[in-house]
């Protein structure tokens, strides 16, 4: 009785995975086999996404995987041109409490702002470094209201 206990309390306590944003730490795994389709759809897919589409033209791939957590909208983006070096996964929520995730992944893991730009319709962009990665946060009002997206790529020098 006490283990039916211990399980269903663990259970409330840690969720279900399918129901769980992707962490900082995910989102670094992700960019280490961006440039492998399966490795990143066995990833996503056991995280409780669903490939949604995909262009893969002239060596390039961008793909889409999305999950519906509670009532919000959250995709992931693939980006991968070998040619050039690029390799980038993106995040888009329509929660801000992936924006303030994320004001805190970078406050605590040493990235530096490098640019910020707000445009006259609303539309926000801020860049950040530490070094080794890059992340651009982004925030803009869509037709589903305010969209919260997360850029992670490689640093560029």
């Amino acid at each position: 009785m006490l283990k039916r206990y211990i399980l269903i309390a663990l259970f409330l306590l840690t969720g279900s995975s399918f129901a769980q944003y992707l962490t900082y730490s995910d989102l670094i795994s992700l960019l280490n086999i961006a440039n492998d389709d399966k490795k990143v759809d066995n990833f996503l897919v056991q995280r409780g996404f669903e490939y949604y589409s995909g262009d893969f033209e002239d060596g390039v791939k961008n793909y889409f995987y999305l999950k519906t957590i509670d009532d919000d909208f959250y995709a992931i983006n693939v980006y991968s041109n070998p040619s050039v070096g690029y390799l980038s996964v993106a995040e888009l929520s329509l929660k801000v409490a992936r924006w303030n995730y994320y004001k805190q992944i970078v406050s605590g893991n040493g990235y530096k702002q490098t640019d910020s730009e707000t445009k006259d319709d609303g539309e926000t962009v801020i860049g950040y470094s530490n070094g080794k990665y890059d992340i651009v946060m982004q925030t803009w009002i869509g037709e589903a209201g305010k969209n919260y997206m997360i850029i992670l790529r490689e640093a560029i020098e």
